[in-house]
């Protein structure tokens, strides 16, 4: 029996060496105002037991500092073995201080859901478990803090603190998901803005619908990365977006197709933490490929870094000049005469990077505020030319000289010298119909293919769109989104509104509306895609809105009313979409005639199409042809065709016999004509 006792005891004994918060003080210091990085150390001693894990490791870290601009700073812990997780960084504007703020991973509320001034417990912004590791609690670590707008404002820690404890930070709860799973492995630091870390990732999709396991082998990539942070308004939010390349071990590019899309290095993951549907950028980008162009190719995927889950993602394509991406011309160092530097190029309008190539407009933004600022996107600003730059802006600059001039529309001397007009009505459309207010102005591509016009596009950047934004009128269904840029920024070019301007260009932009209503921008296949989508995503929504907890809650910059679940951002994103359709059906201006031919044979005399009735040819007279659409009477498109300026006739064996449509697209106007075939 006095076995027994004893053994009790010792049982009682270790147990409460588990129950026993240690806690330990580290050093303070002045937080440095000119741009460098802020380490105040602690040295841990004695605690036992040593291991962390999901047994017994760090609960608590508690700081305690003064700064007049919150929103500055970046502050994170590093531990013994080098691994490092955010505490909290750029929060609370710019409000004062974090006063007795402590992060354990059991609080109620993220540090992000809160503002300033930090008073309380709250749940860190990273991954705290990541340390929880199965290292040493004994040992240096070190709170690092970053000032990230220099010379501005000042602050002082204060004081800061570690606790461990026996009910210490663990990982998200993840088992498995049926969308791709990415798994990326960093090295225990954070993933800045810049510049990229290595890291490892590996990516599972099995066949045949099975689950998808984190210990489940990786059969679409398995290898090294280079990571960074992306996005500008994004760049702020707590689910963060990466860019990232596939990398040999060497670090040099690996080209590799993931995820059945073409080889590249180059990829990003969108985080869309504002769009709490998570559909908005997939869609977009899906119905400029409906239109005949190319838009970013995205797939959706589950994400974890470092063991912690962080939600929904699409994985996909960046914009870049490639054969199966931006498919123009390569641009070389050599290239500086002749046709050679007519291009090709890509550059946007957007917010500008400290290593751009940029260059002004001649002309003042729509409200005679601002000149806007191109940007150079391709070639890089490591090989661009001074030629190629002064070629490319000679040549946007003749293009807005047209723009401005009273003869703009000319169909010679206008503005079509210089634009693929086709371009320029897709891309208004889709941005009209989305809505999206950072069109026009942000995030705005262009590009020109060697001894070729400037096109618009591709997309980018559609999650403040399709009535996400409570601000320059994003919300309501109504209205035209080019005034809204116009209106309420100084960042939009003021040849935008002056295609609407133009009776030809609106004509055939009306065209080109009421073909895609019957296809890509029907009201109902829109919706029947958007709930098909949904489905996809099935129980992924509700893993991703555990660990970010924001349905129902103001997210910047959601107009209210703001559902309550995911099913209601479903319905109202399916209710916008009704709305923006019918109205744009009633105030696109211009006309699109069909013209009856009245041609019945080919004696060289006659114009329009021939013979009518027809078997299985049907020739035409216009000029400069480009594309051909066969559609029945209800609108849909039967046939497609690209031609060249030298064909004269299209086959018509594969329709059935009725009456059709013929569309005749060339540069500067649409063709229609009723037939018959036999």
């Amino acid at each position: 029996m006095k076995k027994v006792v004893i053994l009790v005891a010792v049982i009682i004994s270790l147990s409460s060496l588990h129950s026993v918060a240690q806690t330990f003080t580290g050093s303070t210091g002045t937080i440095l105002d000119d741009g460098s990085h802020n380490y105040y150390p602690l040295t841990v001693s004695g605690v036992a037991p040593a291991t962390m894990d999901a047994n017994y490791g760090l609960e608590t870290v508690c700081i305690n500092l003064t700064h007049t601009w919150d929103d500055d700073i970046v502050i994170s812990l590093i531990a013994p073995d080098g691994s490092e997780f955010l505490l909290a960084g750029r929060l609370g504007g710019d409000g004062d201080n974090y006063t007795n703020t402590c992060f354990n991973y059991s609080a109620a509320q993220y540090i992000y859901e809160v503002g300033a001034p930090f008073t309380g417990t709250y749940k860190p912004q990273g991954t705290m478990s990541v340390v929880n590791n199965g290292q040493s609690a004994n040992g240096l670590w070190k709170l690092h803090i970053l000032d990230t707008y220099p010379f501005a404002d000042t602050g002082d820690l204060l004081g800061w603190s570690l606790t461990f404890g026996n009910n210490p930070a663990t990982p998200f709860p993840f088992s498995s998901t049926q969308l791709p799973l990415v798994l990326i492995q960093t090295s225990g630091g954070l993933i800045h803005d810049e510049p990229k870390i290595m890291a490892d990732m590996k990516i599972i999709r099995n066949p045949n619908g099975a689950p998808n396991l984190t210990t489940d082998l990786p059969n679409i990539y398995n290898g090294q990365i280079g990571i960074e942070q992306r996005g500008n308004s994004s760049g702020g939010m707590p689910k963060k977006s990466y860019n990232f390349e596939t990398r040999n071990a060497d670090s040099s590019n690996l080209d590799v197709s993931l995820l059945g899309m073409p080889i590249e290095n180059d990829w990003t993951l969108i985080a869309n933490y504002s769009d709490k549907t998570l559909l908005r950028n997939y869609y977009s980008y899906r119905l400029f490929r409906k239109m005949g162009h190319w838009a970013p190719r995205m797939e959706f995927c589950e994400v974890l870094i470092d063991g912690e889950y962080q939600g929904i993602y699409l994985l996909g394509e960046r914009i870049k000049k490639d054969s199966s991406r931006v498919d123009i011309a390569s641009n070389t160092i050599a290239d500086t005469t002749g046709a050679e530097l007519t291009g090709g190029y890509i550059f946007k309008v957007d917010w500008i990077d400290g290593g751009d190539v940029t260059w002004q407009s001649e002309f003042p933004d729509f409200n005679n505020v601002n000149a806007i600022t191109y940007i150079l996107d391709y070639p890089k600003p490591e090989n661009v030319q001074p030629q190629q730059l002064d070629y490319i802006k000679a040549y946007v600059d003749s293009f807005e000289l047209a723009m401005n001039s009273p003869d703009f529309s000319d169909t010679i001397t206008g503005f079509r010298k210089y634009i693929s007009q086709q371009s320029f009505i897709d891309y208004i459309i889709l941005n009209e119909f989305t809505k999206n207010v950072d069109g026009y102005r942000l995030s705005t591509f262009f590009y020109k293919e060697k001894n070729g016009k400037i096109k618009a596009g591709p997309p980018w950047d559609y999650d403040l769109s399709w009535g996400n934004a409570d601000y320059m009128d994003g919300w309501y269904p109504g209205g035209w989104d080019y005034e809204a840029q116009t209106t309420y920024t100084d960042q939009c070019p003021f040849w935008w509104s002056r295609f609407f301007e133009d009776t030809l260009f609106m004509n055939r932009l009306r065209c080109r509306w009421e073909e895609l209503r019957q296809t890509a921008f029907n009201p109902d296949t829109i919706k029947s895609e958007i709930d098909s989508l949904a489905e996809i995503l099935g129980g992924a929504t509700d893993r991703n809105f555990t660990k970010w907890p924001i349905l129902g809650v103001y997210v910047w910059p959601n107009p209210s009313p703001i559902p309550a679940d995911y099913a209601g951002e479903i319905d109202k994103l399916k209710d916008w979409t009704g709305f923006r359709i019918s109205w744009l059906d009633e105030h696109w201006t211009g006309v699109c005639d069909i013209v009856t031919a009245v041609a019945e044979n080919g004696d060289g005399n006659k114009a329009g199409v021939y013979p009518n009735p027809t078997d299985n040819i049907l020739n035409f007279t216009e000029k400069n042809v480009t594309e051909i659409i066969v559609c029945n009477l209800t609108g849909q498109a039967v046939l497609k065709k690209k031609v060249n300026n030298n064909e004269r006739k299209v086959y018509l064996e594969n329709l059935a016999s009725g009456n059709y449509i013929i569309q005749l697209i060339s540069e500067d106007r649409i063709v229609r004509y009723k037939f018959v075939k036999q």
